[in-house]
């Protein structure tokens, strides 16, 4: 933690005057706890504005802590049906969505988002769900749709793996838009990222 402080420390100047700090994503930040916390803390101690990127994949108590030493959270969602959330991630989502409604009743400055997936996570069923469950959780909560890309597919190759959604091409605009027109029937506030 001590020598990623220093390296932070040495874009202070930039991330200063534009009234930024550090963002802490990853992969999962949250699989590495004790790295984050440890960190989070050494920049608490300078008061450098901090913020963290996660899936919420994590125990409950992991997330009360490292609440207590971010500024703002940044979390996705993918799917609100368990079995979909298994078929397109591999994992159950009973404690992400656990730990999400403990973050919208939070008073923790925070952004929902949403990559949305062409033919994998874009229906109605799963967009109404979306919206109902932050709605009803947080009033007012700013979502973010982003659109679904391929810039991860090289990365599979060199790596002689299989990319998973090899004839998924990233949503249309209009496919954004008819999203967002679904997820603004809630009480939520909705921006769109992206689109082809």
């Amino acid at each position: 933690p001590v020598e990623l402080l220093e390296k932070v420390k040495r874009d202070a100047p930039f991330w200063r005057r534009s009234g930024g700090g550090v963002t802490i994503s990853g992969g999962e930040p949250l699989a590495q706890p004790e790295f984050v916390e440890a960190f989070l803390e050494l920049c608490k101690a300078r008061h450098i504005h901090t913020a963290i990127e996660t899936c919420l994949f994590c125990r409950k108590e992991t997330l009360e802590r490292v609440m207590g030493l971010v500024d703002f959270v940044q979390f996705d969602l993918k799917a609100m049906d368990p079995r979909l959330h298994r078929e397109l991630t591999g994992l159950d989502n009973t404690g992400i969505l656990e730990n999400t409604r403990f973050l919208l009743h939070s008073d923790k400055p925070l952004l929902a988002r949403i990559p949305l997936v062409p033919g994998c996570n874009d229906g109605k069923e799963n967009l109404r769900a979306l919206g109902s469950f932050l709605g009803e959780n947080r009033p007012g909560v700013e979502l973010e749709i982003l659109a679904y890309h391929r810039m991860g597919v090289g990365r599979y190759e060199d790596l002689g793996r299989r990319y998973a959604l090899p004839d998924t091409k990233p949503p249309a605009r209009e496919e954004m838009e008819r999203a967002a027109r679904i997820l603004r029937e809630y009480q939520i506030k909705v921006k769109c990222q992206g689109g082809a």
